[in-house]
Order: C-alpha cells, then structure tokens, then sequence
C-alpha cells in the first residue's frame, strides 16, 4: 500500500485505487461523540423506569391520571433523545466530506466529471449534515423523518408533564362550595329515601 495523498480531499489512495478511510472528516469528532455518548447513558435509566414501571403496574391497580401523564411524558422524552441520538449518528463521517456526499448521491465514492462538492454543512440542532454541489443540489444525510418527529415528541412530554402537573396540583386543592353542595345532593338523592 502507497499512501498518496489528494490535497484539497484528503484522503488515502492504494495501489489498486480504492481508496481507505481518511484521517481528518472535517467534523468535531469529539462533539458527536460527546452527544452519542451521553445520550446512550441517559438512554439507560430513562428505559429502566419506564419498564420497572409497566411491569410494577402490570399486576397492581390501573394507573392514576398523573401516572399515565408523568409515563407519558417519559416515554415522549426517552423517544425524542433515542431519535437525537441516533439522528447524530447519522451525521458521523467515517470519510472525508467530499466521499461521504458522493456515496450518498451516486452510489460511489467518486465520480469523475460529475459536479464538484460546494460545502458540507453539520450541524447538532437541528441535527442535519447537508451537502451541496455546484449544480445547485442539496443533500440531507439525515432522514427526514428525524426532526420534525423530535419536535412533536418533545410538545407531546412538554404537554403530558404540564398535564400531569396540574392534575397534582389541583387533587390537592380543596373542593369549592358549589362542588361540595352538588355532591352532597346527589348522595343524598342517590340513597334512595
């Protein structure tokens, strides 16, 4: 193997031509580790409650209003962070900008004549990698689905927590008269007497 290297694409070349994984993406590597890395960890207990907590309410009595907001809205979070996870890893180069965007459009890691790479774009919120070329072609790696269902997950916890939180705060509440009295009449009536 000869490594040769391309100035202005950085990457390896071998005897036969095929190029190997380059050394420098272009990325802050240590940024989307750090991202992947915490939000595996944070992953891991947000699933250990939501299973101990189904299989603790399996067998005992349904859940109360502010139970099924609170679960809901774990469930809402603990989906949108696995989508941001795995949206970043979709991000992550394992070659140069220039190969990476090729692959992407055309199958292959070069195409001669084809039109050059103009810019490669990361970025972690939104999570989005976009390449463009000089045709005027744009390319999102990540899948289109990613952010946009991030969005709606987190209003759905946002929502399912404030739910829940006034349902707390308002069993806490005492009754006003007019519910009391009402109440009152309908155990009355309802005896039968």
């Amino acid at each position: 193997m000869t490594p040769a290297t391309d100035t202005g694409r950085n990457i390896l070349a071998t005897d036969t031509g095929q190029s190997v994984l380059a050394t420098d993406t272009g990325q802050n590597v240590m940024a989307a580790a750090l991202v992947v890395v915490l939000g595996v960890i944070a992953l891991f207990p947000l699933c250990g409650h939501l299973v101990t907590t189904a299989i603790a309410r399996r067998g005992l009595r349904a859940p109360t209003g502010p139970g099924t907001a609170r679960t809901a809205a774990l469930w809402c979070l603990t989906l949108a962070l696995g989508l941001y996870v795995y949206g970043v890893l979709c991000c992550v180069r394992l070659e140069n900008a220039y190969h990476a965007c090729m692959l992407e459009r055309y199958g292959r890691p070069d195409v001669p004549g084809g039109p050059s790479l103009v810019s490669n774009h990361d970025s972690l919120l939104p999570v989005a990698s976009t390449c463009t070329w000089s045709d005027g072609y744009a390319l999102d790696v990540v899948p289109s689905f990613v952010n946009p269902l991030i969005a709606v997950l987190v209003c759905g916890a946002v929502v399912a927590g404030a739910g829940a939180l006034g349902w707390t705060r308002g069993a806490g509440r005492p009754r006003s008269r007019a519910a009391r009295t009402s109440r009152a009449s309908t155990d009355e009536s309802g005896r039968g007497e």
